[in-house]
């Protein structure tokens, strides 16, 4: 859920950003500042969890939310992170 939340929190950021701006503009930057600084915090959090991961583990993902969304269709809601992706989320 993790994952999940590396998306929701951004994206709730910018709709309220979004909201806000009509009227303030200097709160919509902060809340902008504000939801992205706690998507830093929890990619931090997930790069210190898995640090001392550099070692092939029997895991393939450092972090991997896979749950059914349509199950009839065999359809699933798939997010996983890896060490190349968790460096590039850093960066954004």
């Amino acid at each position: 859920m993790i994952l999940v939340s590396l998306i929701l929190i951004l994206l709730v950021g910018g709709i309220c950003s979004w909201i806000v701006a009509r009227r303030h503009v200097t709160s919509a930057r902060w809340i902008a500042v504000a939801s992205v600084g706690a998507n830093l915090a929890l990619t931090i959090g997930i790069w210190i969890v898995n640090a001392g991961r550099s070692q092939p583990t029997t895991q393939r993902w450092l972090q991997e939310c896979n749950s059914a969304w349509i199950s009839q269709f065999g359809i699933r809601f798939h997010l996983a992170l890896d060490g190349l992706s968790l460096a590039l989320l850093l960066l954004t």
